[in-house]
């Protein structure tokens, strides 16, 4: 009997221990959950577009336009983020430079971009302002380009990879809605000559040169929802 009741009594002691343990186990992980902040934003903006060089001394001009999308961020810590984007926008394509191929009365059609990134968001406190914060970000993903144009049957769709480098600033319109402002520079690889030219330098020498980077901005606002934190 003296038996069973030390075993009883060690039984006691572990499960006491092991609701103990996992108390603080619990307590800790909501002190994380805590310190930790989630950001879902939808942003719209103005999309800011570069033409595009092709054959027969012909130029493309894809117009500036409207995008629009969402951002979904984690925040661990005041300092860095971790965060993943989408905007889309869709632009008319026009000619900037007469070509024999394609005279310049030639309606060509509508490109449209999607956007798909990954960014780390470095924060920044200290603007002069306890509601402000600046950010600069840089990131990596995909860019699809979906051509509709009369000069061709039906619609293309090609998907790069794409880098993108931005800085913004949010200002905090409560404890949970803040305003954010961005504004990014986005680099594609489409694998194709998006643009040529001749570069001579200082001493006369000349030199041609292509690129298949096609080169993009942009300037967004939106409201940043905080959840946790």
């Amino acid at each position: 009997m003296a038996r069973f009741a030390t075993a009883l009594s060690g039984a006691r002691v572990v499960i006491l221990g092991a609701a103990i343990l996992a108390l603080s186990a619990s307590q800790a992980f909501a002190q994380y959950s805590d310190r930790k902040k989630i950001e879902i934003t939808p942003f719209g903006g103005w999309y800011i577009a570069s033409d595009l060089y092709t054959a027969a001394n012909a130029q493309i001009g894809i117009n500036n336009s409207v995008i629009y999308g969402g951002r979904l961020g984690i925040f661990p810590n005041d300092r860095l983020g971790i965060e993943g984007s989408y905007g889309r926008a869709a632009s008319d394509l026009t000619i900037k430079s007469y070509s024999v191929l394609f005279p310049s009365s030639t309606p060509l059609g509508k490109l449209t971009t999607e956007q798909w990134d990954g960014n780390f968001v470095f924060t920044q406190r200290r603007m002069g302002n306890p509601h402000a914060t600046g950010f600069f970000t840089i990131g990596f993903g995909a860019t699809t380009f979906k051509v509709d144009t009369k000069a061709a049957a039906g619609s293309t769709s090609n998907t790069h990879f794409a880098w993108n480098l931005g800085i913004g600033s949010k200002y905090d319109l409560s404890e949970k809605v803040a305003l954010r402002i961005d504004g990014r520079y986005r680099a594609a690889d489409t694998n194709r000559n998006t643009s040529s030219g001749v570069y001579c330098d200082f001493y006369g020498f000349c030199y041609s040169y292509s690129s298949s980077w096609y080169s993009s901005g942009e300037i967004s606002a939106g409201l940043a929802y905080k959840l946790g934190g």
